[in-house]
């Protein structure tokens, strides 16, 4: 009969060892030997636990070590100590289920040729709190090898931790802790079993067996071992002698998708880095790391594209680039095969590089033709002049300022004829804008790239990128002009680049071109160019530059509304998938931005005479105005409507609740608009003036604006303006937010938002809001990706379309969640940059972040938007929360908000809350006996009010987060 044992290795946690010590004398088979392995010869805690239970259960040995030998060599001892043939190594803090050792003992027995057993696992934390449940996705007798192979490919050990197995102890003939010089502590578990199943089979049982602990990475210890793991983890995957060593073939192909697995390590190990100061040992591990990566990179294989393939020209237009013109012809020549050639269009160079191309040309073992122009005829001109003396079946339109890599053309090539619908491809680069960004493919060379690596390494990355996205292609809308192929019947077929555009958007118009005529554009991941980027444009004067730029631009823009139509021509997104603050040149001119059809819809051709008639009957404009005790602030605002071009009806919703207030912001608006003209009353309320003062109750700023916007419906305003109180309008805003909603069709429409104080700073731009200045202007018509509820002016109907704001959150985000509505509903607001308002910012709560109100509904409401609508997970969310925590740490105040913010989201509290937060529950004691008794409500409970008195303690801060996670989830789920 098989002796089990169970040896636990411990050092300095006695509180957890002993749930450990009574989770195996809990089990239905006592094991035949017992083990404690006590690493701290300097405290006695260890021995005295174990002291509690050898007495009656003789099979415990404890042995403590005379030094301390730590963790790696105490765990190298018990494998020594043990004298069990089949052994459970049990970490101090983990837990065994009941069962697991009889479970593990009949398998064995019934299986002689499994070595290793395991199970599905559930993670808990430091209280035996749920976490997370891992498990592998098949059960029973399973290959061992195949299990190898499957663990390497994901870059994971799928079967677990030295808790979760149980082995044969005669099968272990290896030092799991090392290989070959390489020193492993964080997954020699990893190793472990996968040495025991290339082995034998491994049998991996249905039920969970063990609790095992997580501990976050909040320390630079753990954060060490972390940077080990990765280390050894990319060790595992690369090294073909470990690969050997367990009897598996995991060939380059297979490394390269394991590698990028470790991304998210990576990442989570980044961030961690950045929250502690480099100590010397960290610094050198992540130059390790890196060192790893660069050598692997020199060792893998290039693959060669072996059989013919047709004939390809490869032009390449010059001028002034004798810097860079040997280079690239060096790294070109090497690729082209007999019959191909390379063509030269030197666009009157100043300098010597027709001179350094000849010279290479007379000992180029391929055919290099030089077309020399007597001027700069522009690079789409000089490129349809070295196609009409092409001989290729292929075209390559390739920069001077590029160097070529191993199988790039024929990769490129090899794309164009993987289908007859394919027109044009092109490789991954650096120095590139939009979507070839090698980056954008493989974001793991964000981590380990800096500088000159991608030059230095450039072969290397172009292999990577082979064995990774071999055969590969990706459609795009856009391809990049610095090298691109093409078949030239295609080319012939379609036209030639259009020569109008003298230096610049030649690409993005032969793309649009190609689409046009029903081509697909493909990306080749798998080749790979260096760019350097512009190096041609550098050589021109910065305003001559930029003078062909906008030409080129507007030249585009003149096309695209001849073909399409002025005021029908696809957005920058729908015509090459690009947002528009990326595209190259945006002009300011109107025309060239009211060309676009924003509201997807087909303009007939009196569009434009019919927005006039509509402008010209001057519709109703409402403007709704929620004030809290804002009648210091909203004078500015009133005067500037009053003095506005376009007549304007004016609602404001007071919703101070306090009649003093009310009759301050009376006489304000009386002494701008006269007492003639302002009259009041409250919600629902027919009450009709150039100016209506409702006095509401506090519902919050959702909640006023509803309020306002019903009343101008109920008097049949088709437009709304929603403005802050603290703003001011410019004297055309109105008319020219109008102008752009009717003009363009979409029906909610804002503009820029100026600083009051420094109106020279922009504080939104369309696509985010900062109240200490934006540096893009952002000038252009565009599709907002952030709306500030400061400033939205939408048509009437939209609200009976999309319904009003959501009152729940009270204060912030009830404009992000107005906007994800409408763009639900088919609607992008739009922006417009040829009008303003000024903005002071913050004065009803006392300025954003900067008084507990403001940070209190500020936390709560991230919480609930974004597990709500954005659907991020609560951890994420609490991450971001507890850096606001660390931040706010000074004032006592503030963190009490943030806590009283947690809490309100775990127990499910919207709307108003009153300030200032008391200590005491508003619940009486009846609320505090049903509290009890639910567990968790009562927990959340009892940590509010910890956190309340005491609210610098990060730890039970940390607990809170961690109990409304589980709140939440429950909840969620209900």
């Amino acid at each position: 009969m098989a002796r089990v044992g169970v040896v636990i290795p411990t050092y300095n946690r006695p509180e957890f060892l002993e749930q450990a010590l009574k989770s195996v004398l809990a089990q239905s088979r006592l094991p035949d030997e017992l083990i404690v392995l006590d690493d701290n010869p300097e405290s006695v805690k260890n021995g005295e636990i174990v002291g509690k239970y050898s007495r009656e259960f003789p099979f415990i040995r404890y042995v403590k070590n005379e030094v301390r030998l730590g963790v790696v060599d105490n765990y190298r001892k018990a494998f020594k100590i043990s004298s069990a043939d089949y052994l459970k190594i049990l970490s101090d803090d983990d837990i065994l289920h009941p069962d697991a050792l009889a479970v593990a003992e009949r398998i064995l027995d019934e299986n002689p040729d499994c070595t290793v057993i395991g199970s599905p696992r559930i993670m808990v934390d430091d209280r035996l709190r749920f976490l997370n449940l891992f498990s592998f996705s098949t059960f029973g007798k399973l290959e061992g090898k195949m299990l190898i192979r499957e663990s390497l490919e994901r870059a994971e050990n799928i079967l677990g931790e030295f808790s979760s197995i149980i082995f044969r102890k005669e099968k272990v003939n290896i030092d799991c802790f090392e290989f070959d010089g390489f020193n492993i502590r964080a997954n020699a578990d990893w190793y472990l079993w996968m040495w025991l199943a290339s082995r034998g089979k491994v049998f991996y049982y249905d039920k969970p067996l063990v609790l095992f602990r997580y501990t976050e990475l909040n320390d630079q210890a753990n954060l060490r071992v972390f940077l080990a793991g990765i280390q050894e983890k990319f060790f595992f995957v690369t090294n073909r002698d470990f690969h050997r060593h367990l009897g598996v073939d995991f060939p380059e192909q297979s490394q390269v998708k394991a590698v990028l697995r470790l991304l998210p390590e990576i990442e989570r190990l980044k961030k961690g880095l950045t929250s502690f100061p480099y100590s010397g040992e960290l610094k050198n591990s992540w130059q390790h790391l890196k060192y790893s990566f660069f050598s692997w990179l020199n060792k893998l294989p290039e693959l060669t594209d072996s059989g013919s393939r047709p004939s390809v020209s490869v032009i390449i237009v010059t001028f002034n680039s004798e810097s860079i013109i040997t280079g690239c012809l060096s790294s070109l020549v090497s690729e082209l095969k007999e019959g191909d050639e390379i063509i030269i269009v030197d666009n009157n160079s100043e300098d010597r590089t027709v001179e350094l191309v000849k010279k290479f040309a007379s000992g180029s073992p391929v055919s290099i033709k030089i077309l020399e122009m007597d001027k700069n005829e522009g690079y789409s001109r000089a490129v349809n002049r070295g196609v009409q003396i092409s001989k290729g079946e292929v075209l390559i339109f390739l920069n001077p300022d590029t160097l070529v890599t191993g199988g790039m053309v024929d990769r490129l090539v090899s794309a164009l004829y993987k289908e007859d619908e394919i027109g044009v491809a092109g490789p991954l680069s650096v120095n590139v804008s939009y979507t070839q960004h090698v980056s954008a493919f493989v974001p793991i060379f964000e981590y380990f790239f800096s500088g000159k690596d991608f030059l230095d390494y450039k072969e290397n990355v172009s292999r990577y990128l082979a064995l990774l996205f071999q055969n590969k292609t990706f459609d795009t809308k856009l391809l990049i002009g610095m090298c691109i192929a093409v078949k030239k019947n295609i080319f012939k077929k379609i036209g030639e680049l259009d020569e109008n555009l003298f230096l610049g958007m030649d690409d993005f118009e032969f793309s649009w071109r190609l689409r046009e005529n029903g081509y697909k554009l493909k990306i080749v991941p798998s080749a790979f160019v260096y760019h350097f980027g512009h190096l041609s444009f550098k050589t021109l004067p910065e305003e001559q530059e930029k003078s062909y730029q906008i030409q080129a631009v507007r030249q585009l823009w003149e096309k695209l509304i001849d073909y399409y139509g002025f005021g029908n021509v696809p957005t920058v997104k729908d015509l090459w998938d690009l947002d528009r603050k990326r595209f190259p040149v945006n002009l300011h001119h109107k025309k060239y931005n009211f060309m676009f059809r924003f509201s997807g819809v087909k303009k007939g051709q009196e569009w434009y005479l019919n927005g006039v008639k509509v402008l010209k009957d001057r519709p109703e404009i409402a403007v709704v105005i929620v004030s809290y005790f804002s009648s210091g602030d909203i004078l500015h605002l009133l005067a500037s409507l009053k003095n506005s071009s376009y007549p304007l009806k004016v609602f404001i919703v007071d919703n101070s609740e306090s009649d003093e207030e009310f009759e301050r912001l009376l006489d304000v608006t009386v002494k701008i608009f006269g007492v003639e003209n302002v009259k009041q009353c409250c919600p629902g309320e027919e009450e009709n003036g150039a100016v209506v003062l409702i006095k509401n109750k506090n519902t919050g700023f959702a909640g006023g604006i509803n309020t306002g916007v019903r009343a101008a419906v109920r008097f049949g305003i088709p437009y709304v303006w929603i403005l802050n109180p603290d703003t001011a309008v410019a004297e055309d805003t109105a008319f020219e937010l109008l102008k752009t909603s009717i003009y363009t069709g979409v029906p909610v429409v804002t503009c820029e938002i100026r600083s009051m104080v420094d109106p020279a700073k922009v504080q939104y731009n369309g696509y985010r809001v900062d109240l200490n200045g934006l540096i893009d202007r952002a000038f252009f018509l565009k599709e907002v990706s952030h709306l500030s509820g400061s400033n939205i002016f939408c048509r009437s109907d939209v609200f009976k379309k999309v319904g009003f704001m959501k009152e729940d959150y009270f204060l912030y985000f009830e404009d992000d969640e107005f906007l994800d509505r409408l763009k639900a509903h088919g609607i992008w607001p739009l922006y417009t940059p040829y009008t303003f308002i000024l903005h002071k910012g913050g004065s009803t709560t006392g300025g954003f972040l900067k008084t507990p109100v403001s940070l209190y509904y500020f936390i709560r409401n991230l919480l609930y938007y974004g597990t709500q609508v954005k659907k991020l997970s609560f951890r994420v969310l609490a991450y971001q929360i507890f850096e606001f925590y660390r931040k706010f740490s000074y004032s006592k105040d503030m963190l009490k908000s943030i806590i009283e913010a947690v809490r309100d989201y775990g127990l499910g509290v919207t709307g108003k809350k009153e300030f200032p937060i008391s200590v005491f529950s508003e619940k009486d004691d009846d609320d505090i006996k049903i509290l009890s008794s639910i567990s968790l409500d009562f927990q959340i409970e009892e940590l509010r009010r910890f956190l309340l008195n005491k609210s610098r303690k990060k730890e039970k801060f940390m607990e809170l987060l961690r109990l409304v996670e589980i709140k939440r989830f429950v909840y969620d789920r209900t």
